[in-house]
């Protein structure tokens, strides 16, 4: 069993590995095999064949498990631009965190956009109960971010002498 080696960017960016490779011509970190790659704004992502870009921030992987505040996202590919994560044929559940072996419920998506912090825009979803597809999403979208930065729908009656005003 190899220690890990662990490399830290400019504080907030760390990435973990067995096998790293450096190529300082592309400035490319590669992990070999597993390892994982935490950034202050994304959270932890794990996965396989990482490749972290040190010029633009960005990265990709393979059979990835992403850790936000809010959630868990699994994924069999990631590719990540600042402020945004692509996920390919991915699912993510509350139950993620109960261990459960089998979740009561969760999402299963052909195509994620997770913009840690804010949303989670899932295309061709299926809300699937104990591993069953019930329901089809076209898109659904989940609200990750704090109550006050959340879109809200207010609809006021209007009367004989206000109109009727939708938020």
């Amino acid at each position: 069993q190899s220690t890990p080696v662990k490399i830290t960017i400019d504080e907030d960016e760390t990435l973990i590995g067995n096998h790293i490779e450096i190529d300082l011509t592309n400035k490319l970190v590669r992990i070999i095999g597993y390892g994982s790659i935490t950034t202050q704004e994304d959270g932890l992502t794990e996965g396989y064949d990482l490749v972290f870009n040190l010029t633009d921030e960005t990265f990709t992987g393979r059979d990835v498990l992403i850790t936000t505040e809010q959630l868990d996202v699994i994924g069999v590919s990631a590719d990540r631009i600042p402020g945004q994560i692509s996920i390919q044929t991915g699912r993510f559940s509350p139950c993620t965190r109960c261990n459960q072996q089998i979740e009561d419920y969760g999402f299963r998506a052909k195509r994620l956009l997770l913009y840690p912090g804010d949303r989670l825009v899932a295309y061709e979803a299926n809300l699937v109960i104990r591993d069953f597809p019930v329901l089809y999403f076209p898109i659904l979208v989940v609200p990750l971010a704090p109550l006050d930065r959340q879109p809200k729908l207010s609809i006021k009656r209007g009367t004989a002498s206000e109109r009727a005003e939708i938020f």
